[in-house]
């Protein structure tokens, strides 16, 4: 089982030894303004209780959820080059695109296939496999999280595998890649690695074992939807420019975050998520995160993502 970690600019690169230590516990405890340390705790306390050590052989660069967001070609080449000289594999991460986003993305994926082929393109687009496929067949294309189409909306997934018939459950928490038919399809298409959340009501991977195909899950975050209007870049605009899908960018995502409270009216149960520009997240449960090392353990996930922060 490999050890990756989402990082959000080069400089992370530094501290990349400081988020594989437990010690990292008893740091984030004096950080109590971040409304995310008591989820980032959460998982180091678990982590522990399951692995003697917490390695990260991978860095994931770049991001899943808006094309602005794109990395620029200087800061991949740092990154990259930084990886390479501490013997780190590297993976890039993109977003859902347009044509806009196409067109920042070719010279980053032109840089990889010219001077680190073979190197993990992680994609959340239809659109950016194919010309993975057509225009740059060195790269290797891993089906990022958002090309997953699970039911995930907690308010509802929680409850129902409270009380939801096991029929029901069953399919809720096997995956539309358990279907040969798709992997063939996949395969073909030269995806040897699927990437998913976790979610509420489970997730049953036993399916995939004999695939052929590699299995990832990002903790301690998972994603609820996300979208190309920005709620938070819209909200100092007149009304007629509110919420479109096309504002510029001043990337107000990366000061502030939204928390969010929802009151279920069937049991009553307070819930917490975070928006993060583009996205609504949902954090993991101690539960959630002991099943998802315990089947680690059980060879059915071969990779985990760390996201220290959410995009």
């Amino acid at each position: 089982m490999e050890w990756a970690i989402l990082l959000k600019e080069p400089g992370d690169l530094n501290r990349l030894e400081e988020f594989g230590t437990f010690q990292r516990i008893s740091q984030t405890e004096l950080e109590d303004e971040d409304p995310l340390n008591p989820y980032r705790r959460l998982f180091y306390q678990q982590v522990s209780k399951y692995f003697n050590s917490l390695v990260f052989t991978r860095v994931y660069f770049g991001n899943e959820f808006c094309q602005h967001l794109i990395p620029s070609l200087g800061k991949l080449k740092r990154v990259y080059e930084d990886c390479k000289e501490r013997g780190v594999n590297f993976s890039f991460v993109t977003p859902y695109v347009t044509d806009k986003g196409i067109k920042r993305l070719r010279p980053l994926l032109d840089f990889l296939a010219d001077s680190a082929p073979h190197t993990e393109v992680i994609v959340n687009d239809w659109g950016v496999l194919r010309m993975l496929k057509r225009n740059y067949p060195e790269l290797q294309p891993v089906l990022g999280r958002l090309m997953n189409k699970m039911l995930r909306d907690p308010r509802v997934t929680g409850l129902y595998k409270q009380t939801a018939p096991e029929t029901v459950i069953k399919t809720l928490n096997e995956p539309a890649m358990a279907a040969t038919l798709y992997q063939q399809f996949l395969t073909g298409l030269g995806v040897r690695t699927l990437e998913f959340d976790v979610l509420l009501q489970g997730m049953n991977f036993s399916s995939l074992a004999d695939s052929g195909l590699t299995v990832s899950v990002y903790v301690p975050y998972g994603f609820v939807a996300t979208g190309r209007v920005c709620m938070i870049g819209s909200l100092h605009l007149p009304k007629p420019k509110k919420f479109d899908v096309d504002i510029r960018c001043s990337f107000e995502c990366q000061e502030y975050t939204t928390e969010l409270h929802y009151t279920s009216p069937v049991n009553k149960v307070d819930q917490k998520y975070f928006q993060k520009g583009t996205t609504v997240f949902y954090t993991h449960s101690s539960e959630m995160l002991a099943s998802t090392f315990e089947e680690a353990l059980r060879g059915r996930i071969h990779r985990i993502i760390y996201q220290p922060g959410l995009m």
